[in-house]
């Protein structure tokens, strides 16, 4: 196996990965999890639904916009616990108070749209040619389109983060760095299994924007127009609020990484002014249903802004972002490498990228009151990172290089990481390990371990019968 780590950020001739153009090699990835989630989407769940966790409320706002014409969604919960079997348990619940009901951002529902509207149109005709379905919006034609919609964004994610990558580390290098990060962490989870989350929206949101705030001029990266950075800036900060911290790393980099001039100003005020209205409808959204422009809707005691637990979120066994997902460490290592490489631009985009990573790290530390994420399969509120690891671990396989380390041996210590995470997400999802409380350190070490044999003694005994 080939990874070319060799340093060739610029090439006349298309990177070969054993043997083919490395975007092929992207692609194949992309369509193997179209599969996969198509295969995923055909198995009987137990509660007749495809949303799960929050993304039950992302698919409510939406069909309650588009279906009812409001966005008072307590008729929601009524109507998905009706269309929910006896048998399960799961529902939608006012829990502490009713705005918790509309605590979560608006962005995931809008990206949704054009699939679900497809997704019901399929519905209605099927229906006319006498098909037995249900025309209240949740049936699996209209959930399935949702699921593959954040699929079809998390692969333009990757495809972003590739070419953000191809620039700089050439494109062997950069197909290596996307799809290790991708697989070996939590993003690939929320790809498969929990699509209606909002985690494979906001990777492609935030690597969009980042592909535009860093623009290389000396890559021959053409200047971005303002009205599309601010479309992506508001459509980051749609999906997940705190993505906006990635808009204060970037300010630097914006406004000084060229010769200040009348152009620029007039581009980044338009960027402004089109962020602004790009996220009016979440303003709006709040007023109706919450009466303010601006609030935190968990509630203020959601944030404890003054004692932010920084070790506890990397190291946690309440799925910690290193405890659980340790190729972090290496992407983390590598990006405090990034401001010493010899291309231009490198000094810029390292401390941009490393300050990206801070605020988001006090930020994801400073909640709280819900450290652990809820059930999640590892630190998912770092979603948006994608891009920030995988450059991270690019730079680390570009000095593994430099210093003429063995490609077999780091071919070696990811592999090891890949099946560290498979592992690790069928120990997780077949449930031999609490999905919410910590985690001990045995069954983080050695329960993937014991899984495998309880599970080898279930298929022998399974094949004697």
């Amino acid at each position: 196996m080939s990874f070319n780590l060799s340093h060739t950020p610029h090439q006349t001739q298309p990177a070969r990965f054993l043997g083919q153009p490395a975007g092929r090699w992207l692609g194949a990835f992309i369509g193997l999890l179209a599969l996969l989630q198509l295969a995923l989407i055909a198995v009987p769940r137990a509660d007749g639904h495809l949303l799960g966790s929050d993304g039950i409320y992302y698919f409510a706002y939406l069909r309650s916009a588009l279906l009812e014409g409001n966005f008072n969604i307590s008729s929601e919960i009524a109507l998905y616990n009706a269309s929910l079997p006896s048998v399960a348990e799961v529902e939608i619940q006012m829990r502490d108070a009713p705005h918790l009901n509309y605590s979560y951002a608006i962005g995931t529902s809008l990206l949704w749209l054009p699939f679900f509207i497809v997704g019901h149109l399929i519905v209605r005709l099927l229906v006319l040619t006498g098909v037995h379905l249900p025309l209240d919006g949740y049936s699996y034609f209209e959930e399935a389109a949702v699921c593959l919609g954040s699929l079809a964004y998390g692969a333009m994610g990757l495809w972003l983060i590739y070419r953000f990558l191809s620039r700089r580390f050439g494109e062997a290098r950069a197909l290596t760095s996307t799809l290790v990060t991708v697989s070996g962490g939590f993003l690939v989870y929320y790809l498969l299994f929990e699509p209606s989350m909002s985690h494979a929206c906001s990777m492609f949101a935030a690597s969009w924007f980042f592909t535009l705030a860093l623009r290389e001029p000396e890559l021959n990266e053409e200047v971005v127009p303002g009205w599309k950075l601010g479309l992506a800036t508001a459509l980051m900060v749609l999906v997940r609020w705190q993505n906006l911290v990635f808009v204060l790393a970037c300010l630097p980099v914006l406004l000084f990484r060229s010769p200040i001039t009348k152009a620029k100003l007039l581009r980044l005020l338009q960027a402004g002014l089109v962020a602004l209205m790009g996220f009016f409808p979440q303003l709006l959204f709040w007023r109706i249903n919450l009466g303010t422009w601006l609030t935190i809707p968990q509630g203020s005691h959601f944030m404890d802004w003054s004692h932010p637990q920084l070790l506890n979120i990397l190291f946690t066994l309440q799925h910690g972002l290193i405890s659980w997902t340790p190729l972090t460490a290496l992407s983390l290592i590598g990006l405090s490498l990034y401001t010493r490489r010899r291309q231009a631009g490198a000094l810029f985009e390292g401390l941009t990228l490393t300050a990206a990573f801070a605020l988001m790290w006090y930020v994801n530390a400073a909640v709280t009151a819900d450290i652990g994420g809820g059930a999640s399969f590892g630190m998912r509120r770092f979603d948006s990172c994608g891009l920030i690891f995988a450059c991270g671990l690019a730079a680390l396989l570009e000095s593994a290089a430099r210093h003429k380390l063995s490609r077999w041996a780091c071919a070696g210590v990811l592999g090891l990481l890949l099946l560290w995470n498979a592992l690790f997400m069928i120990q997780y999802r077949l449930h031999f390990i609490d999905p919410i409380q910590p985690i001990t350190a045995a069954e983080l070490v050695f329960g993937k371990f014991k899984m495998l044999s309880q599970l080898t003694d279930k298929l022998k005994a399974r094949l004697q019968r």
